[in-house]
């Protein structure tokens, strides 16, 4: 990051176990294929990732090398409560913006299951930092709640450039954006502090 109020430092999260949540092969593409479990393995973190993918084996011996973990991510939709509280949401989003850091929060405390067995590995592992790839949709949120539910440090990265506007379903505690503008976009629109949103 180049924000240096970034809680997210390599000094701070280092010797720890770093979970990543991926549902898209593009994600794949833009972490894997760019070094991503190298430079944590390089400086002395462990790699966990969520993906349906853990269950392809031609992925698995693409991928797999010491110090990088797999777990499998099953399919996830949203309830029916889930869904009435994710339309409130984007009325809130038109309608008083200001109000989406309290409505996540009820959201989190009444909406979101954790996945208990997921739960079970976290506290078994113990992650430092847990990343959620694509924090605009629901599909990571048996990983993200959690996390949330034992006080792991979540990070968010937005997928794309344009992806603000469309709102966010999962609201991590901290936001990686591509850009000056993206920054704006996420303190303006979603409400995000300043400090929490890097860059």
């Amino acid at each position: 990051s180049d924000n240096p109020s970034s809680p997210f430092t390599p000094q701070l999260i280092m010797n720890h176990s770093i979970v990543v949540s991926i549902t898209e092969g593009r994600v794949i593409r833009d972490l894997f294929c760019n070094q991503l479990p190298e430079t944590l393995i390089d400086q002395g973190d462990s790699l966990d990732v969520y993906t349906p993918a853990a269950r392809v084996p031609s992925f698995l011996r693409q991928w797999q090398r010491p110090g990088v973990e797999f777990f499998p991510l099953q399919p996830y939709s949203l309830d029916r409560q889930a869904y009435r509280a994710l339309e409130v949401r984007k009325r809130l989003l038109k309608a008083a913006p200001n109000l989406l850091p309290l409505w996540a929060g009820i959201e989190e405390q009444f909406f979101v299951k954790p996945d208990p067995e997921i739960v079970g590995i976290f506290k078994e592992r113990k992650p430092g930092l847990v990343v959620i790839t694509n924090p605009m949709q629901h599909f990571e949120q048996p990983v993200f709640g959690a996390a949330r539910a034992l006080g792991i440090p979540t990070l968010g990265v937005v997928r794309s450039w344009d992806n603000l506007y469309k709102g966010l379903r999962l609201r991590p505690d901290t936001l990686a954006v591509w850009n000056p503008v993206n920054r704006e976009e996420a303190t303006r629109l979603m409400k995000y502090p300043p400090e929490k949103v890097a860059m």
